[in-house]
């Protein structure tokens, strides 16, 4: 995971998050570079840090408005080659591809990964979510609007978790974060792909957690790996 953060003279403001994708990119939603890496004040104080596996202060990089790539509900942002390293956790994670298969049922295993609720801010946690299809989410979204608990739908391009028996929700700083699946093509079930980057950031456990559809943007994603 990465955190995007403001360099400010009071220390590090945490402010929303991405996926490393490869050594030099970092995948992340569109709502976290409208409202922090292009924003006009916040732009110029940008810093990308990557966690390790006993804080998220290890390895960092400055972002620069330029380097920032929006397409649809998802942009790319490119920084200075990151030294990958399995042992502090610092890795890009796997992409799927059109044969990967995610579905929505019981066997599906997820996670995602968050500095959000229940201890936002110091400490970066994953939690196992189920997949919900996206006219389930939006019903109880609508629902949760109109008693005004959030205020929120699933993206065009989106994919959405079951907030049932949860007991984590993503917050304000896990924009752009991620959500991992096990490839139901891949019978060995070790290959964990990135399903979902977060989009919605409830900060409510009733609410259900939503994300761009990875799998939806691959043609864009790809086309700006180099």
């Amino acid at each position: 995971m990465v955190h995007f953060v403001a360099d400010t003279t009071d220390g590090f403001l945490p402010t929303c998050s991405g996926v490393l994708i490869s050594n030099t990119k970092i995948l992340t939603s569109k709502p976290c570079v409208d409202e922090f890496l292009l924003h006009e004040f916040w732009s110029s104080k940008m810093v990308a840090q990557f966690a390790d596996s006993e804080k998220y202060l290890q390895t960092q990089r400055k972002v620069t408005p330029e380097n920032v790539n929006v397409n649809g509900n998802l942009a790319i942002v490119t920084v200075r080659k990151v030294p990958l390293d399995v042992d502090f956790c610092i890795d890009k994670v796997c992409l799927p591809d059109e044969n990967t298969v995610f579905s929505e049922d019981a066997n599906q295993k997820c996670k995602t990964a968050s500095w959000g609720l229940p201890n936002p801010f110091d400490q970066l946690q994953e939690t196992d979510v189920n997949l919900w299809s996206v006219d389930i989410c939006n019903g109880v979204l609508d629902t949760l609007t109109r008693y005004n608990v959030v205020n929120m739908t699933v993206p065009s391009d989106g994919v959405c978790s079951s907030p049932i028996g949860s007991k984590s929700s993503a917050c304000d700083i896990d924009g752009g974060g991620m959500l991992l699946c096990q490839d139901q093509a891949d019978t060995t079930g070790q290959n964990w792909m990135l399903a979902g980057v977060t989009y919605g950031t409830p900060c409510d456990e009733r609410a259900p957690n939503t994300f761009v559809n990875v799998t939806k943007n691959l043609e864009f994603i790809l086309a700006n790996m180099a």
